[in-house]
């Protein structure tokens, strides 16, 4: 048995086993391609797929793997948000803004990674961002608007 699926089974098990009692818990899977939500009592309230980064991004020349570990929430956003960063030399503050959409995007860390909702293949998802978690709109527009808060235990597996 891997470590990931060892660590896979411990988290299922202890969100079972309402250890994350009165929190509530993301758990994204990204070798998997999949994000589940708790509520506190420990209960599924959402199954669905989600990408990440990618392997290796030839703009900056680096990595773009989403990175793993626990987090929290740190902002939202609104429907019509935009990357502040990508594609590289986009302005948010041009008339004909070309920066990326992040519609219902949720920071989860200091280095500009968040949940957002994507147009993405669904039926064959690839890690295709540079660091986010691409979820689906109504997928995305829930989270942000039903469920995540800032007490909300977010932990992303390594992929």
């Amino acid at each position: 048995m891997k470590l990931t699926q060892l660590l896979i089974g411990m988290l299922i098990f202890t969100v079972s086993n309402n250890c994350f009692a009165n929190q509530k818990t993301i758990i994204v899977d990204l070798k998997n391609f999949s994000i589940k939500a708790y509520d506190a009592s420990g209960e599924e309230v959402l199954s669905e797929k989600a990408s990440g980064g990618r392997k290796y991004c030839p703009d900056i020349e680096k990595s773009c793997k989403t990175p793993s570990g626990t987090f929290y929430l740190l902002s939202k956003k609104g429907p019509w948000y935009r990357s502040p960063t990508y594609p590289l030399g986009c302005s948010n503050k041009s008339k004909d803004n070309k920066c990326a959409k992040m519609a219902w995007a949720m920071k989860f860390s200091n280095t500009g990674e968040a949940f957002h909702a994507s147009n993405d293949n669904w039926e064959k998802p690839k890690h295709i961002s540079h660091g986010c978690v691409h979820l689906k709109q109504e997928t995305a527009k829930w989270l942000n608007q039903q469920f995540i808060d800032k007490t909300t235990k977010i932990i992303i597996l390594p992929y």
